[in-house]
């Protein structure tokens, strides 16, 4: 509603009475004059598509290109920046979870399925199934990340599933560690600056 009454409010006459050619030219003021986000563009383009296509029956046919999304490069950190972060870290099973996760470039909802079979110790590899896609591919182990999982396993593994039990918990797990790690991240990240 905001950008349909924002477009009427812009020409001072009712939406219905409005021109394809004015809703560009609309669309080309936010972006040139306003100098709106992408984001903001595109709710504008959709809602005024909306409104005229769907409500209104109308067929709309604008010479305007969505913008291409940003594309910003993640913030990196630097050897001795991630050394810190596994050095701050007391819980072994923590600090197992969090290098095996670097170290294999693994997501979340991967670290959370492994098994101990998934581990290939003389190859230095883990063997992630069903990941995004439900393919199956290899990733790296480190030397590191392998040393920190047999302390982990000589003080607490009785079971064959690395980190968590059952996929009930599985979720709700996950959750938890990606609300843990961006904290624990966020509280060490001013020791760097």
């Amino acid at each position: 509603m905001h950008h349909i009454k924002r477009l009427s409010a812009f020409y001072k006459i009712k939406f219905s009475e409005l021109d394809p050619r004015q809703i560009r030219e609309y669309i080309l003021f936010l972006v040139e004059k306003e100098n709106v986000s992408r984001a903001y563009q595109n709710q504008a383009i959709s809602a005024l598509r909306f409104l005229y296509e769907k409500v209104l029956k109308i067929p709309l046919i604008i010479d305007v290109h969505r913008p291409m999304p940003e594309q910003r490069l993640p913030t990196v950190l630097n050897r001795s920046e991630v050394v810190r972060i596994f050095n701050s870290i007391s819980n072994i099973k923590h600090k197992a979870l969090l290098m095996l996760t670097y170290s294999g470039g693994l997501r979340v909802s991967e670290v959370v399925k492994l098994k101990l079979e998934d581990i290939d110790e003389e190859r230095k590899m883990i063997h992630i199934r069903e990941a995004k896609g439900r393919k199956d591919r290899y990733t790296i182990l480190s030397e590191v990340a392998l040393v920190t999982l047999k302390k982990y396993k000589e003080i607490y593994m009785r079971l064959k599933i690395i980190f968590f039990l059952d996929k009930s918990k599985e979720c709700k797990r996950s959750i938890k560690i990606q609300h843990f790690w961006p904290f624990k991240m966020q509280h060490l990240a001013t020791d760097f600056q």
